[in-house]
């Protein structure tokens, strides 16, 4: 029977629902299972490309949860995110950020061998030509969304001089060249693929453990992804429990601590009761594999109070943002900024 401490593990980790984990089969035995080398590889490229830190979202980087189906994932994505209170709507960001497409100037755009393989009630179903077996379905708005916004890119591209290439059954030329001019690059940074897709299938740590009310993450270019957390002043950054979790020897990947700071017991000169415009504090933790290439470093960083805090408070839950990690990410205060600080 599944075990209840292991769906609570499930939800910990993956981010999925309740009524999911207490019904699946996968909580019979404790763990998340790995992916194949070419699985691994699709999921490596989704979450490289996809930036979903771009946005406030009511989740980091805008992905509710990633659930293992048989040998692929299902990636659920928030609706919609906002920045200064201009909308955007991530299932629009997906398609524009993955799907590939030539450019007027030849220059490829998009995710090199990105294809649409289908959508219909569950989602938008795609696939890899370097990796034909591998599958990754992205989860938001019903069919009839997923077609508009897919007919919409195409329009936008077409009159723009560009040419769409994710329905092609082989490399576009754009394709060819990118893979000429940047393949051994790109080859070298995915061969860190395991341990980005291994995040990807952990995306839920981010929403039910971090107190960061903006995550962001980016490819640093030497097979490091690098995760910024930025957290409210006065609230206390959960790296240890993090920590913790990402280490653990059954559900955690295979991650130890390689190096890190801590700066969480360093005082600064609060005047007035404020903290100094220039406050600044960062713990910065290096997870690696010490047979796998790949470092995964996440900045837990604290910033004075600025005003743009309600801003940010009423951007999340105009995005609907769940009240209770707003809580705890977000509380409410009277802490007024110092001056100078935005």
């Amino acid at each position: 029977m599944p075990s209840r401490a292991n769906q609570r593990r499930l939800q910990i980790y993956t981010g999925d629902s309740h009524w999911y984990v207490s019904r699946t089969d996968a909580t019979r035995t404790a763990g998340i299972p790995a992916a194949g080398d070419g699985q691994a590889l699709i999921e490596h490229l989704f979450l490289s490309k996809f930036n979903g830190g771009f946005a406030y979202a009511p989740h980091p980087v805008a992905i509710r949860s990633c659930r293992v189906v048989g040998d692929h994932v299902e990636v659920r994505l928030d609706e919609s995110g906002f920045i200064s209170e201009y909308h955007y709507d991530i299932a629009e960001h997906a398609i524009c950020a993955l799907l590939p497409f030539q450019a007027e100037d030849g220059e490829l755009g998009g995710v090199y061998g990105f294809r649409l393989s289908h959508f219909d009630t569950r989602g938008l179903h795609l696939r890899l030509l370097q990796a034909p077996d591998a599958r990754l379905t992205l989860v938001g708005p019903p069919p009839s969304r997923w077609r508009r916004l897919l007919a919409e890119r195409k329009h936008d591209l077409v009159t723009a001089g560009a040419i769409p290439l994710w329905t092609l059954s082989v490399f576009g030329r754009a394709e060819q060249v990118h893979q000429a001019r940047h393949g051994a690059y790109e080859g070298e940074e995915a061969e860190m693929r395991w341990l980005t897709s291994d995040v990807l299938r952990r995306i839920g740590l981010w929403h039910t453990t971090s107190t960061a009310f903006c995550t962001r993450y980016w490819q640093h270019g030497d097979q490091t992804m690098i995760w910024e957390l930025r957290h409210l002043y006065g609230v206390r950054p959960a790296h240890d429990d993090f920590a913790a979790l990402l280490r653990d020897p059954v559900w955690g990947p295979p991650l130890s601590i390689w190096k890190y700071h801590c700066d969480c017991h360093h005082r600064r000169p609060d005047p007035g009761g404020r903290p100094h415009p220039d406050y600044e504090r960062q713990c910065t933790f290096h997870f690696h594999h010490s047979d796998q290439p790949g470092v995964l470093q996440i900045r837990f960083r604290t910033n004075a109070p600025s005003d743009d805090e309600p801003e940010v408070r009423q951007e999340l839950q105009a995005a609907q943002a769940d009240s209770v990690w707003l809580s705890r990410v977000l509380p409410q205060r009277k802490l007024v900024a110092a001056p100078g600080t935005r």
